[in-house]
């Protein structure tokens, strides 16, 4: 009888070509040790082996997934995070079609979810994601009223692209739920900043701020509430805004522990 123990036998998962590698050189080492090189466990072997091939390559194309998120902080209801996204699929993809949704939820089981806002990662960017790479940014996920973390502990982005030509989207979800109440809710500070909005060139820089940190996040909001865009950006430093529809706008910056607030008019 044929018996590997394969509860400590990592090679299930997708892979890449190294992790492939190893697997193949895991199971041959296992027959070899256990003289089992005879036709029929062979052919045991070739199928094993034949499961983790069509593993590593079930999906060719373009499929995006979260491998890492940390909440860093809870300001008014609003839940800022840090994210890693990769590409595990086998083509480029292009920053500005990454779409990040998040949900509450009351559980930690999909289905009794609402939805908690969403924008592009990178708005327009052209930046590429080769295969394997990973890119690190921050998000908000700001849930409604009417869905306050007392009711829905539990935190779910979801990543997807906005070209809808994915290979794989059953892991587009996070895999791990983050409970929001372990993390540490911090009040509110209403910054000091001046903020230069260059309407022709859709530039806006911010020249003072009264916080520690340098880097700071920047949400757009339009006039009735809906997150438009966001993305980070530094003290004195020139962050472009380009292609919204004309209208007023509300700019909201924060660096996790000091927020501010402004109008911009956008034709």
């Amino acid at each position: 009888m044929v018996w590997i123990n394969l509860r400590t036998f990592s090679c299930g998962q997708r892979l890449n070509l190294a992790e492939f590698y190893y697997c193949f050189n895991w199971i041959i080492n296992q027959f070899v040790m256990r003289n089992l090189l005879r036709p029929f466990n062979l052919f045991l072997a070739m199928l094993l082996l034949f499961s983790i091939i069509s593993k590593t390559y079930a999906c060719t194309g373009k499929d995006i997934v979260f491998t890492n998120i940390t909440i860093t902080s809870i300001v008014d209801g609003t839940y800022y995070y840090s994210y890693d996204i990769k590409n595990i699929g086998t083509e480029d993809i292009v920053l500005g079609q990454v779409v990040i949704q998040n949900y509450v939820s009351t559980d930690n089981q999909v289905g009794s979810d609402a939805p908690a806002g969403g924008a592009f990662a990178s708005f327009q960017s052209t930046d590429i994601l080769s295969p394997g790479e990973t890119y690190n940014g921050t998000f908000e996920a700001s849930p409604f009223p009417q869905n306050p973390q007392s009711s829905y502990p539990y935190l779910l982005p979801q990543v997807y692209l906005n070209s809808d030509d994915e290979c794989d989207k059953s892991n587009n979800y996070f895999a791990e739920f983050i409970q929001v109440s372990t993390a540490i809710a911090k009040p509110s500070q209403i910054a000091k900043a001046t903020l230069n909005w260059d309407m022709e060139n859709r530039i806006f820089t911010v020249r003072d701020w009264s916080g520690n940190k340098s880097k700071l996040h920047y949400s757009l909001y339009s006039a009735s509430g809906v997150l438009i865009l966001n993305g980070s950006t530094q003290k004195n430093e020139s962050t472009p805004i380009k292609s919204l529809n004309n209208g007023v706008y509300i700019l909201h910056l924060s660096d996790g522990e000091n927020v501010y607030s402004t109008q911009i008019t956008y034709y």
